[in-house]
């Protein structure tokens, strides 16, 4: 069996409650590390926005979280965003509100002791040719894909870490520069 061997799959967190949630210790162990916080215009592939951006410089890795109507917004990208006007975002780690939502990058797991788990579907934007999730998956290789119980489907995610892992804003930074690498921003 290719990837990741977990004796149960991981499961999708569907329930709105527990993703409202995990979002909130998502955000906590995402900014709680920051040495700079700062509202700056983000550039998006549809325009640009204003948003509250959290910048870590140990990691040299900086986080914006936005609400969203059916979503919640999670945006990375490397560097100082504090440094001159519109920063570009690397990757969106994107989380449905509710349910399943297989559009968008982020998906909270829940492993088979119970613990959260953070991964990411893939999809990494990126606006120009032979940048898309197809092509990422590939570039990641098996290897690093945890298959999961996803609903009514099993699907292959990126495996992120636990939510209350002490290193999971390193494994972000990791996923971050190696989707960087991949869309060749670095």
């Amino acid at each position: 069996m290719a990837g990741k061997f977990y004796p149960i799959r991981p499961t999708t967190v569907t329930d709105p409650t527990e993703i409202t949630k995990a979002i909130s210790l998502f955000e906590k162990r995402m900014t709680d590390g920051s040495d700079r916080t700062e509202e700056i215009r983000l550039g998006f592939q549809s325009g640009a926005a204003l948003a509250k951006v959290h910048g870590r410089s140990d990691l040299d890795l900086w986080a914006a979280f936005l609400p969203a109507k059916k979503q919640f917004l999670a945006a990375f990208g490397l560097g100082n965003p504090f440094d001159g006007d519109g920063k570009s975002i690397v990757v969106e780690t994107n989380f449905p509100l509710e349910g399943i939502s297989r559009r968008v990058g982020g998906v909270f797991l829940r492993n088979s002791k119970g613990k959260l788990h953070v991964g990411h579907r893939g999809s990494v934007g990126g606006g120009k040719a032979g940048i898309g999730q197809k092509a990422f998956l590939a570039e990641i290789g098996t290897d690093d894909l945890v298959e999961i119980r996803d609903g009514d489907k099993t699907s292959k995610v990126i495996m992120i870490g636990a939510l209350d892992a002490e290193d999971l804003p390193s494994r972000v930074h990791s996923f971050v520069t190696r989707v960087a690498q991949f869309k060749d921003l670095e």
